[in-house]
């Protein structure tokens, strides 16, 4: 009795011995990993940082390139204000080439058209001055610098775009169809349940009026609705008699303070079968849109 109680005791004694060590063990071995996780953290930030340098070395390496490929050591350009009797744009621009001839001659090309530079006076910079109109062009519209010496031409594209010059310099309405519920049924028809908002600043609030709300099947409209000055409209409208295979439009127009309509297609929906819907706009983008005059004249879009 009294052995089988001593080979307990020197059991639990090893035991207890073996719990110690593995304790200790374990700590270590905690403390390793911690210092690998520190370890590897470090090394993480420093490949990030040595990534950050490299790519900041090749975009700077790539700008020397580029400028010392560059016909020109500066270019600038100026807008200034809006004509509101005729919708134009007047622009300065000036740029110093690097080398200049007797015979050199410059010129910008943009959108189909072209316009020479002159020296100004006994300065290094090539000047000169133009007239753009806000409705010319709704896309990009890049200019490329023309320099003809020598009987030789030379081009570069300049890091400027004349496009859309409406965004800047008429006031800007903005909308979106939002918690929509579109359906049909043979028995209903088309039936539109949602909230318009409308995303206009108090001074763009101000530059507006006569905002509406347009419904459109197969390009007929519908029915009108004003909206006023709210911010969010709920409508609620119904269209029997239509089914499978019939488009259906949503948009929202106002007025601006020149007169100009502003037309922006918020939903296109395609009646599918058995009640189904078809979207084809999901989202309002810069296509989305037109501004007319008030003839109807379709000047963006």
């Amino acid at each position: 009795m009294e052995k089988t109680i001593r080979n307990q005791r020197i059991i639990i004694i090893m035991l207890t011995v073996l719990l110690i060590c593995n304790f200790f063990a374990l700590s270590n071995l905690d403390s390793k990993l911690d210092n690998l996780n520190n370890n590897l953290s470090n090394s993480i930030q420093q490949v990030r940082s040595n990534v950050s340098t490299i790519l900041s070395e090749i975009y700077s390496i790539n700008e020397t390139k580029k400028q010392e490929a560059s016909l020109i050591t500066s270019f600038d350009y100026e807008y200034g204000e809006l004509d509101t009797s005729k919708f134009t744009v007047p622009v300065k621009v000036k740029l110093v080439p690097k080398t200049v001839g007797d015979d050199t001659a410059f010129k910008l090309e943009f959108g189909g058209e072209t316009v020479s530079l002159k020296k100004n006076g006994d300065s290094t910079e090539f000047t000169a001055e133009l007239e753009r109109g806000v409705f010319a062009d709704k896309g990009d519209v890049p200019v490329r610098l023309v320099v003809n010496s020598d009987g030789k031409t030379q081009t570069e594209e300049l890091e400027w775009n004349l496009g859309g010059l409406y965004w800047d310099y008429l006031p800007n309405s903005n909308a979106s169809y939002v918690f929509d519920d579109i359906t049909w049924s043979e028995k209903s028809g088309i039936i539109v349940d949602g909230t318009v908002v409308t995303f206009l600043d108090d001074e763009e609030q101000d530059n507006f009026k006569n905002a509406k709300i347009i419904y459109k099947v197969n390009g007929k409209v519908l029915a009108e609705e004003e909206t006023g000055d709210d911010e969010h409209i709920q409508i609620y409208k119904t269209f029997p008699g239509y089914g499978e295979g019939d488009i259906l439009e949503l948009y929202f127009e106002a007025e601006d303070k020149f007169g100009f309509i502003h037309e922006t297609l918020l939903k296109r929906i395609t009646l599918g079968q058995e009640g189904t819907v078809t979207e084809e706009t999901e989202e309002v983008d810069e296509n989305n849109f037109v501004i007319r005059d008030k003839e109807g004249n379709v000047l963006i879009g």
